[in-house]
């Protein structure tokens, strides 16, 4: 009878190591999804910010032209003066 006990408390004990391995494998799983969605969305954040920059850079190129052309407009009406 001894040694079914015995058998019995090491599979019980056997179970909680597992239960314990289990909950340890979902946190660290948790926490690999979590570092993945920050990684995710710190890469998306910095192809908007490559994004808002190219915009920003194609709006001073438009100033830039409009700029040019208005000053060799201006330059005409003061020619014929």
């Amino acid at each position: 009878m001894n040694d079914v006990k015995t058998i019995v408390d090491k599979l019980v004990t056997a179970i909680d190591d597992l239960k314990k391995i289990v909950i340890a494998v979902t946190a660290a799983s948790k926490s690999t999804d979590s570092a993945v969605t920050a990684i995710t969305k710190a890469i998306l954040d910095s192809q908007n910010v490559v994004i808002t920059n190219k915009l920003d850079d194609e709006s001073v190129k438009q100033l830039q032209a409009k700029y040019k052309t208005y000053s060799q407009q201006e330059a005409k009406l003061y020619e014929n003066v």
